[in-house]
Parts: structure tokens; C-alpha cells; sequence
């Protein structure tokens, strides 16, 4: 008996070295860092999606595809960087209206650019029929001069992407860490609680 008290007494001592206050400290400056670092990525995706919205402006579906796919790498490895819904405005605008001059080839083309180039921006307000009732109307015809065209899919014009719940970057590392810490703070609590019981009833014995 005595030599089983000796031991626990001997762990007790041993845990009490290691102040709790102390991983408290450590844990909250891990937190702070995590933070800061899922924040960094945050910013950094958002530039990222920047770079993709400015692509899409210039028409150029090789630069659209580049910035895209820098976007979903950088997501896709980094966490806190989702994406949200980026819609490519402009590309499907632009396919749009070759989808509208594809079975409209036979309208005058007379001041036909031009009035295809005004309405542009109508397509993502008021979609296709918007787009043919301004361009008829900057024509000076009827929309039933126009022909319907298959419209391309707006589901193929959007970008989402998701980032990991945890990454290996430095603020996955950080947040790794800070959980490693949070369990040693508690199974510490609890094995001071327990032993500190059971040596107590040893004592009384």
C-alpha cells in the first residue's frame, strides 16, 4: 500500500510542476496566431477572386481559366478561403449574344453591333428576352424579327469553391497545435482531480 501511495503521490508531484495557467497562456497565444494566419488566407483568396472577376471583364476565357484555377488550388489548400459564388457576368453575356447572332445572321447589320454592344449589360438583369426587347428596340423592329436562340447554361458561368475544415498550411499547423494544447489542459485538470481524490483517500487510510 505504502509503495502504490509513494507512486501516486510521486505523479501528483510531477503534474503539479506543469502550471495549468501556463498551457492557458500558450494555448490563448495559439489561438491568436491561428486566427490571424485564417485571416491571411481569407484576404488572400479574396485577391485571388479579384484577379478572377478582372479576367472575366477582358473577355479572354485563357486568362478566365488561369485565375480560375489559381483561385480553386489556393482554396482547395488553404483553410477559412471559401469562395462563395463568383458569376463570370461578362463571358456569359458574351456567349449570349453569339448565341443570339448565331440564328439572327440575317438582320440588317446595320447599326446591329452597336445596339448588341449597349444591351450588353441587360443581360444580367433581365436575361435573354431583356437582351432581344433592347436590342429590337435600339433597332427600331419588332422582337418577332428575332429568332430565340438555345441559350447556354448560367450554371456553367458560376464558380464556388471550398476550403478544407482543416489544412496544412501554417494555420492548420497553429490550429493542430492549439487542440493538442486544449487536450493536455484538460486531461491534466482531470488527472490532477483524480489522483489528487485518490491520494486523499489514500492519506485518510
Amino acid at each position: 500500500m505504502d509503495g502504490w501511495r509513494k507512486k501516486l503521490s510521486y505523479v501528483w508531484r510531477r503534474l503539479r510542476r506543469v502550471k495549468t495557467w501556463q498551457l492557458a497562456l500558450v494555448l490563448v497565444a495559439l489561438l491568436a496566431l491561428a486566427v490571424l494566419c485564417m485571416r491571411l488566407n481569407n484576404q488572400n483568396m479574396a485577391q485571388l477572386r479579384a484577379e478572377v472577376i478582372a479576367a472575366d471583364k477582358t473577355l479572354d476565357t485563357e486568362k478566365v481559366q488561369q485565375a480560375a484555377e489559381n483561385l480553386r488550388a489556393y482554396t482547395q489548400s488553404h483553410m477559412n478561403a471559401d469562395t462563395n459564388k463568383i458569376a463570370l457576368q461578362n463571358l456569359y453575356n458574351q456567349a449570349v449574344q453569339r448565341a443570339f447572332a448565331a440564328v439572327n445572321n440575317d438582320v440588317d447589320a446595320s447599326g446591329y453591333q452597336a445596339a448588341t454592344k449597349s444591351c450588353q449589360s441587360v443581360i444580367g438583369q433581365s436575361g435573354y428576352q431583356g437582351y432581344a426587347s433592347c436590342v429590337a428596340g435600339r433597332l427600331g423592329v419588332s422582337t418577332k424579327t428575332f429568332k430565340t436562340p438555345k441559350l447556354p447554361n448560367p450554371a456553367l458561368y458560376y464558380l464556388n469553391y471550398s476550403s478544407p475544415a482543416l489544412s496544412f498550411d501554417l494555420a492548420g499547423g497553429l490550429t493542430l497545435a492549439a487542440i493538442v494544447v486544449f487536450l493536455a489542459i484538460f486531461f491534466k485538470v482531470t488527472t490532477e482531480v483524480i489522483l489528487g481524490a485518490v491520494v486523499r483517500s489514500r492519506d485518510k487510510k
